[in-house]
């Protein structure tokens, strides 16, 4: 039992309260009949109460502040009464109220028989223990965010297998977490055969020395490519041994590093060929000068190392100041960059030299200088210079921008990367918050990013990670920087409160600029078509105007758009129908050109006019004025000439002020070329046409419903769809007996060229008809004129038919023409009435025979070209004179040659999807 006093100095027990009294933990004991026996000094400090005050109080009082907590408090009596001992941990209240975490060793003191003397008690402060331990799982749990950031490959590891690899290692190798971890790849299967012998170096010298320092070193990827990586361990454990490895991607650098030794080969390549100037010198004068040096300069390489002559001798007088800081600035950064400089040459003369120098050593001061004769200059080499920080932070040497926000959205840190990408420094960051308007962010669309969706703070907002998200920030200067970004909030481990976020930045701007430009070029191509689409729907010219008129003005966002065309002789200009503003008047219509024309010779001089303000322009004043009256502001123009003189005009106009872009221009002027080309296309369609018409009207002489006891119908299509005619022909006229002529022919060729001979042909046949009864000989004389006297070129299919209605008797002649149709109303069948003689104008001796049919009423003749026989996609489809009697018998019986007509023309239609390929004619006739 522990006295209430201490002992005398010899006692045994007195050197055992010393020890107590003089202990940094509490000691408290009390007796059976709960007495406190003995308090030391740990024990006032601790608790706040005095020896005196504690000797008063009782065992329950001292259960009480031991173990403020009723149920802690019975805990801890039920297992000392039953173990007779009791350690833990437990927070105690001190005298003055305030609260202590601490550790407590409490046993029962028994006598030889068992018997219970009273408790003793052992308290130790723990709370500066457990503020160390909460900061160190804070910091574990920080480090551990950051090996997950996917900032750094990181990797926990024995001799034979993976125990931990992040998302970056996996990355970097090509495997999949899952495939490292099983057991079958370890650091000997990643490993080149070269590098073995140095992984069991490193792995030996893990064991003894417990680190790795960095080192260069490749690995072989899943995929089979290489990567290089620079690499650096620890290990955890020496036995058996446990090591964890960082390793940075250092492909980049490897590609930089060859680049530089690429360069310096050929700088040394660059020095001993002496196509530039090259020198070692000192503050007394030149240490080694090369060849071309001494010829810019005249002197001889012995006087330049002479010692007599060095930088200050060459120098002008008014250089000799500019020198001194130069030398200066070579003492204290160790380098001069490239500047312009005049030297005096050894005859007087002065050479402008391009120069810079880099110090070889500082005290005493050596340099090299490279010298460019200026006056021969060429461009030689482009130098690199970079230069890397020896003692750089894992962190800082990655080239993606790493942030960390704390709870709040402020920048707790940024390294030189996210400097550069946010375009502030630190302690500028640290002024605007992640979330603050200030960064005026975007979204991939254009649209406003809102602040809140910052992935840093969207992190810390919701607790989740974002990855891959592509935001554009806008750097003080007003560039914008597209940006990948991923984030992930930060926990406290002890308490899993959340206390910020980091956030990894990678610059994608090159890739957001290329995708930029494949749009603006799909776009482009797009707009073209829809141009060209528009420009080949119609042969109208004003139709053509005003739809590319649409177009630009929708593309462009314009206020007015329209094509003009110049009529110098008339004196008139016309504006064709424009696209404007709904708030702006049409100005389509006619001026006069001597009104309106004032000033444009200047407008065009160029060219292209490209005007951003016309009344800041240097055009004339009454035409800014009517300009801008015709809301033309701000205008592109793009003018046509013919004979000398303005033939035409594309015009994009604003009301307002506006700077047009290249591609604008360049677009404007693209539909302008197009737009004209199609506009003349269409006027010579429009004139052709014109003239086809005409021709029509001569050629094909109106078809009477009923002559001579005969109903007819009739059809005709000619091949090219820009001609209304072309060389099929149908022909009814009297015969002036009572009777009626009928005739269907084909000349050679097709449009308005196989047209005009159609002329020559039906009207010397009239002639030939009419002068004689005979058909045959009528024929006969007319083919001997064709051909023997060139009247046409190449030759005439002829069906002619003579129908007399009081007997009911057709005669025909057929001159190598497609086998007419005989259609009886009764059965609906057909009789061929095949060719009498060969084609019109082959041979001038040729003959013709004749051939009758008797008809009966209702009775049909029907007689068409080769349009119609050599109808089909291919030869095996051609429909055949077989094919029209079947389409005939088909639409047996019918009572009106129109109705006839119509059937055909839709079966022949069907059975060529509508495509014409030769022109097509047929007449029917009913009895």
């Amino acid at each position: 039992m522990i006295a209430e006093n201490p002992d005398p100095p010899h006692h045994p027990h007195s050197s055992l309260n010393a020890l107590l009294h003089n202990l940094p933990d509490a000691v408290i004991a009390v007796d059976g009949a709960f007495k406190t026996l003995y308090w030391n000094p740990a024990a006032e400090t601790l608790f706040g109460v005095s020896v005196a005050d504690a000797h008063s109080r009782l065992q329950s009082d001292l259960y009480d502040m031991i173990w403020p907590d009723p149920d802690e408090r019975q805990r801890a009596i039920d297992c000392l009464l039953s173990v007779g001992s009791w350690r833990g941990e437990s927070n105690i209240v001190r005298h003055d109220g305030t609260a202590v975490r601490v550790e407590a060793n409490v046993s029962v003191l028994r006598d030889d028989y068992g018997n219970s003397l009273g408790v003793v008690a052992s308290i130790r402060d723990i709370g500066p223990r457990t503020a160390a331990e909460q900061r160190t799982l804070k910091a574990e749990a920080e480090f551990q965010a950051l090996l997950e950031s996917g900032i750094v490959a990181v990797a926990r590891s024995t001799e034979t297998r993976f125990l931990y690899v992040n998302d970056y290692f996996c990355s970097m190798l090509g495997y999949s977490r899952e495939e490292l971890l099983e057991g079958g790849i370890d650091w000997q299967t990643l490993s080149l055969k070269k590098n073995l012998a140095s992984l069991n170096a490193n792995m030996a010298k893990l064991r003894t020395v417990g680190r790795v320092m960095p080192f260069a070193k490749e690995y072989c990827r899943k995929d089979g490519s290489i990567a290089s990586v620079i690499l650096c361990g620890y290990a955890t454990c020496q036995e058996p041994l446990e090591f964890i490895t960082f390793l940075l991607d250092d492909s980049e650098r490897k590609e930089i590093e060859q680049r530089s030794l690429v360069a310096e080969a050929q700088f040394r390549a660059l020095v001993d060929s002496n196509i530039i100037g090259i020198v070692q010198s000192n503050e007394s004068g030149f240490i080694s000068v090369n060849d071309y040096f001494c010829r810019i300069l005249g002197y001889s390489r012995e006087e330049l190392l002479s010692g007599t002559i060095d930088w200050r001798a060459l120098t002008l007088d008014n250089g000799i100041d500019v020198l001194e800081e130069r030398m200066a600035q070579l003492r204290t950064d160790g380098c001069v960059m490239p500047f312009d400089k005049v030297y005096r040459c050894k005859d007087g003369s002065l050479a402008s030299v391009l120069l810079s120098a880099i110090a070889t050593r500082r005290d005493p001061l050596e340099w090299i200088s490279v010298v460019q004769d200026l006056s021969e200059r060429k461009k030689v080499f482009d130098a690199l210079l970079e230069s890397e920080e020896r003692y750089r932070t894992v962190i800082e040497s990655v080239a993606e921008g790493i942030t960390v926000l704390d709870a709040q959205g402020n920048f707790v840190s940024a390294n030189a990367s996210a400097e550069l990408l946010l375009g502030l420094k630190l302690d500028q960051l640290k002024q605007h918050p992640g979330g603050d308007q200030f960064w005026r962010g975007l979204r991939e669309d254009g649209s406003p990013l809102p602040s809140d969706e910052f992935p840093g703070i969207l992190a810390i907002r919701t607790g989740r990670p974002q990855y891959g998200t592509v935001i554009g920030v806008r750097q003080p200067g007003g560039t914008i920087v597209w940006l990948q970004v991923n984030a992930r909030p930060l926990h406290d481990p002890a308490t899993g409160r959340l206390i910020g976020s980091v956030s990894s930045y990678f610059d994608i701007s090159d890739r957001k600029m290329a995708e930029q430009r494949l749009r603006d070029r799909a776009a482009r191509e797009a707009f073209i078509n829809r141009i060209n689409e528009a420009i080949r729907a119609t042969f109208d010219p004003v139709a053509i105007q005003y739809s590319v008129a649409n177009l630009l003005g929708e593309l462009l966002k314009l206020d007015r758009c329209f094509y003009i065309q110049y009529d110098e002789a008339n004196d008139l200009i016309f504006r064709a129908p424009d696209f404007h503003r709904p708030d702006l008047r049409s100005i389509q219509g006619f001026d006069r050109y001597s009104d309106a024309f004032r000033g444009r010779d200047q407008m065009f001089s160029t060219g292209t006019a490209v005007i951003a303000d016309v009344e800041a322009s240097d055009l004339p004043d009454d035409m800014k004025v009517s300009l801008c009256k015709l809301d033309e502001r701000s205008l592109i123009a793009v003018p046509f000439y013919d004979r000398g003189g303005y033939a035409a005009a594309l015009v994009c106009a604003m009301a307002e002020p506006r700077e047009w872009t290249h591609e604008e221009i360049h677009l404007v002027e693209q539909a302008a070329t197009m737009t004209h080309s199609a506009v003349l296309a269409a006027n010579v369609v429009k004139r052709d046409t014109a003239i086809a018409n005409q021709l029509q009207d001569a050629l094909r002489p109106a078809i009477p419903q009923r002559i001579a006891g005969l109903t007819l119908a009739s059809f005709y299509r000619p091949a090219l769809e820009e001609a209304q005619v072309g060389g099929d022909f149908v022909d009814v006229f009297p015969a002036g007996d009572g009777s009626v002529y009928l005739v269907v022919g084909d000349v050679s060729g097709k449009g308005l060229a196989a047209a005009s001979q159609v002329a020559t042909i039906r009207n010397m046949l009239r002639f030939a008809l009419l002068s004689d009864k005979s058909m045959t000989a009528a024929l006969g004389k007319l083919n001997a004129i064709v051909a023997g006297h060139d009247q046409i070129n190449g030759f005439v299919t002829l069906f002619t038919a003579r129908y007399d209605a009081q007997t009911r008797t057709l005669s025909y002649v057929n001159c190598g023409h497609e086998a007419g149709l005989h259609v009886t109303s009764a059965t609906g069948e057909s009789q061929a009435l095949p060719p009498t003689g060969t084609v019109l104008g082959a041979f001038p001796e040729a003959s013709f025979g004749v051939e009758t049919r008797q008809l009966s009423e209702g009775d049909l003749l029907v007689v068409f070209t080769d349009g119609f026989t050599e109808a089909g996609h291919a030869p095996s489809e051609l429909l055949t004179g077989e094919g029209m009697a079947r389409l005939v018998a088909a639409a047996h019986p019918v009572t009106e040659p129109q109705r006839l007509v119509d059937l055909l023309m839709s079966a022949v239609d069907a059975h060529t999807n509508g495509v014409v390929r030769d022109d097509q004619c047929v007449l029917v006739a009913m009895a």
